[in-house]
């Protein structure tokens, strides 16, 4: 396999959002190194996207939802093992590890039915198998969460709404009837829509980011779209209102046809305005108008268990009328054993949320 460092701009047009040059670009803005590489080998070529993080006790290539080849599971294995020695060796920043946050679907199911991921020996024996070793890790957390629920959304506004769950439909009605209003707000109220998201990460304890984040998030959509002629993702800021306060909102990103659901907020004080059913019902209706055909709301438990932590969060998704897909989630292959076990341990006694 041949691979080398491009330009950002220079990499083949990206279907996911987080592959894209825009994403490099982002990543850059807020103080990352990115190092994009095109691939040639007999199963075929591409681009990869690779974030460069330190700290931790080491170093480490993260592509988020690469690399994005389709390829058959007997083959997964071996084409990322080939790539990534390729990759160590043709980068600069001698990596303490490879992490793959993959694009794949994952392989347990039976007749269409997902039976769950088994105990993570046992997955790497499968993503392994014929190279002689293990090669590949488990990652001990995800990044991207690796269950999500995709909307269809080629459908008229009636239809949509039949495939919803009754009390979703009528949460929707409901914030309706409360005088909930929803509509695009402008960056200027990051700041307020910001003090809400800092309260949602704090009730559901998940990874919350800076206000400067969102800010440098918009500024690379808008400077990206007045340099590559609308080579951007759209982001939107769609907000619920009542009485005139902010009590949801949530960011969307719109690239090609498909839109992404990537931070939300509400109040837990106004609960019973039911604001997050209507942002999210404008959020896919804006999406509509766009010309998307899916939306993508970006994670959700794996399984209905009412015993997991962000059970709610795995109800609320659901009743909107989508499908749950299931990923193969992070793979590691370490470059240097003895730091990256290190690093692995370490990790999986401070796993967190990151939904």
């Amino acid at each position: 396999m041949r691979v080398r460092e491009i330009d950002p701009r220079e990499s083949q047009s990206s279907s996911n959002l987080l592959q894209t040059p825009f994403w490099a670009h982002f990543k850059q803005r807020i103080g990352h190194r990115t190092i994009t590489l095109r691939f040639e080998s007999t199963r075929g070529r591409g681009t990869v996207l690779a974030v460069h993080r330190t700290g931790g006790g080491g170093q480490h290539l993260y592509m988020p939802h690469g690399p994005e080849m389709t390829l058959p599971e007997a083959e997964q294995g071996a084409f990322l093992l080939e790539l990534s020695d390729a990759i160590a060796a043709a980068v600069d920043c001698s990596p303490t590890f490879l992490r793959f946050d993959l694009p794949w679907r994952s392989p347990f199911s039976e007749d269409g039915h997902w039976l769950g991921r088994p105990e993570p020996r046992l997955q790497e024996m499968r993503m392994n198998f014929g190279s002689g070793g293990r090669h590949l890790r488990k990652a001990p957390s995800d990044i991207q969460p690796p269950d999500t629920v995709l909307i269809d959304l080629q459908h008229g506004e009636t239809s949509l709404l039949a495939r919803m769950k009754p009390k979703t439909r009528y949460n929707i009605r409901l914030a309706a009837r409360h005088g909930v209003q929803v509509g695009v707000e402008g960056v200027e109220q990051l700041h307020e829509w910001h003090a809400l998201y800092r309260q949602t990460c704090e009730r559901q304890r998940i990874v919350c980011e800076q206000e400067n984040y969102f800010g440098n998030l918009f500024d690379t959509a808008t400077a990206d779209r007045a340099a590559n002629r609308g080579q951007a993702p759209r982001l939107h800021l769609i907000a619920a209102r009542h009485n005139r306060r902010m009590v949801a909102g949530l960011i969307c990103a719109i690239w090609k046809d498909k839109a992404y659901y990537l931070y939300g907020a509400s109040s837990r004080a106004h609960g019973r305005l039911m604001a997050p059913y209507a942002v999210q019902w404008h959020t896919m209706l804006t999406a509509r108008a766009a010309g998307c055909r899916s939306y993508d709301m970006c994670g959700v438990p794996p399984e209905n268990d009412p015993a997991h932590p962000m059970y709610g969060l795995y109800r609320f998704k659901t009743g909107f009328g989508g499908q749950v897909h299931h990923f193969r989630g992070c793979w590691d292959y370490p470059v240097d054993e003895e730091q990256y076990c290190a690093h692995a341990q370490a990790q999986a006694s401070h796993a967190v949320y990151h939904l």
